[in-house]
Parts: C-alpha cells; sequence; structure tokens
C-alpha cells in the first residue's frame, strides 16, 4: 500500500468528528497512528473505515495497543454492533485474546450488558477468561 493511501485513510480517520485526539495523534506520530488504524476505527465505532481495512489481507486483526486490548475489545465493550459483526466475519480473528488482565472480549461485552454481542461472540466459542495451559 502507498504511502499517500495511508494518509487518506489516517486522515479519513482523524478529521472525524466522532474521534477524540489520541497521544500519537498530539505528537504528530503519523507512523504510529497509521500502525494503529484498525484499533482507532474500532474504538470510535466506525464501521465503514473498520469494513475498508478489513479488506487488506494484511491487516493485523489480533494486534493489541499497550494494555493487550484488541480491536475487538473495543467494540465488545462501547457496545459497536456492527463493528463486532463485522471483526468477526474475519477468520483471523481471536475471539479469546484476553487483556492484560486476563479478560476477554466476552468478559468485556457480558459486563457491559451488551446482549447481542455476547450472542455473536458465543456463537463464535468465546470464552470468558483466557485459558492458560
Amino acid at each position: 500500500m502507498n504511502t499517500k493511501v495511508k494518509e487518506v485513510k489516517v486522515k479519513e480517520i482523524i478529521e472525524s468528528p466522532k474521534i477524540d485526539i489520541f497521544d500519537a495523534i498530539k505528537k504528530n506520530n503519523i507512523e504510529e497512528v497509521q500502525k494503529n488504524e484498525l484499533l482507532l476505527a474500532c474504538a470510535y465505532g466506525r464501521t465503514d473505515v473498520v469494513e475498508k481495512l478489513l479488506k487488506n489481507e494484511n491487516v493485523e486483526i489480533n494486534q493489541v495497543d499497550m494494555d493487550g486490548k484488541t480491536s475487538l475489545y473495543w467494540a465488545c465493550y462501547k457496545g459497536y454492533k456492527e463493528v463486532v459483526k463485522a471483526l468477526l466475519k474475519n477468520k483471523k480473528i481471536n475471539v479469546n485474546l484476553a487483556d492484560k488482565e486476563g479478560k476477554t472480549p466476552l468478559y468485556w461485552a457480558e459486563s457491559c450488558d451488551r446482549a447481542e454481542i455476547v450472542k455473536d461472540l458465543l456463537g463464535r466459542g468465546a470464552t470468558l477468561y483466557a485459558m492458560f495451559t
């Protein structure tokens, strides 16, 4: 993907009125923003951007932020049903990838009373806590 295309995607995300300014944006760290496009789009419920990003086979759907939270976590926690549905369509998604506290997206969806999201996650085999072997 060329730099111009990446810049357009980043600009689309950061110019949205729904988006707050993250530290990376405040510091004008475009590389950091580009690296976290999917996380940002999911955290702000931008289904349109998520769907575009997921068309790229190389997108890191299970990428985590500094707290170990995934794109799926953000969508579940915030209750963005359509974003969750888009993520769950991707065969590479790990629905049981836990954060640093050992809690999975299902745990957060359930604790935030997101019944429809809980149902969708259970349909994909989600568990409340990470399994350790």
